[in-house]
């Protein structure tokens, strides 16, 4: 395995041109796993400023470690050759097996993909932040807010989706993060439309 150990993480910032701009922006926590944010996302936002809730705050966008611009990138054209759906499980295995020799798969996890929005956070130098999830964004925003971080302002998922969890009282503790993303989430899920996976026939 190479000496070089070490996760980049691609992000960018699309700056508000409000007059006055809100110290807290909207970082979108992107679906899959694996959906490549930076490429689809900047072609298709061209004037977030105009939106109702996004106008007077920054958008922090970022390709999850393993994907798009991040490095090192987890690429599977394995898949591409795969014709019949039968034949997938096999290729995602050589896959597998194959990346295992170069990058240590451990570390490419929805917990550490928590724990990259405060590195993000923290590095654009960012007190607060608020949270918007789709799809799997959902789950990682679940999972960034576990331990009830006080630099979360508020959360919103745009499609929530069943998740198996080991807590003893998972009903307890979503219903306690859902109270806490609440009181900002109606006017974030307005605001953006709604964002464009990968083109079919992509790897992740």
């Amino acid at each position: 395995m190479p000496g070089d150990t070490r996760i980049r993480l691609a992000v960018a910032v699309v700056k508000s041109k409000a007059a006055t701009v809100k110290p807290d922006p909207i970082v979108y926590l992107a679906g899959g796993p694996g959906e490549k944010v930076l490429g689809p996302t900047l072609r298709q936002i061209k004037r977030p400023q105009a939106f109702t809730g996004v106008r007077d705050r920054d958008l922090v966008l970022f390709d999850q470690r393993g994907v798009g611009f991040s490095r090192p990138a987890l690429e599977c054209p394995e898949l591409l050759a795969v014709t019949d759906l039968a034949a997938a499980p096999a290729a995602v295995a050589r896959c597998r097996e194959r990346l295992s020799r170069r990058t240590e798969l451990r570390r490419y996890t929805t917990r550490q993909n928590a724990k990259d929005v405060d590195v993000v956070r923290r590095a654009l130098g960012y007190r607060r932040i608020n949270l918007l999830g789709n799809s799997y964004g959902t789950d990682l925003g679940l999972e960034v807010m576990r331990g009830d971080p006080a630099w979360v302002r508020s959360c919103s998922p745009r499609r929530s989706r069943p998740r198996a969890t080991s807590s003893p009282t998972p009903a307890r503790a979503s219903s306690a993060r859902s109270t806490r993303c609440s009181p900002h989430a109606g006017p974030m899920r307005r605001a953006i439309p709604p964002i464009p996976t990968s083109p079919p026939g992509s790897t992740h």
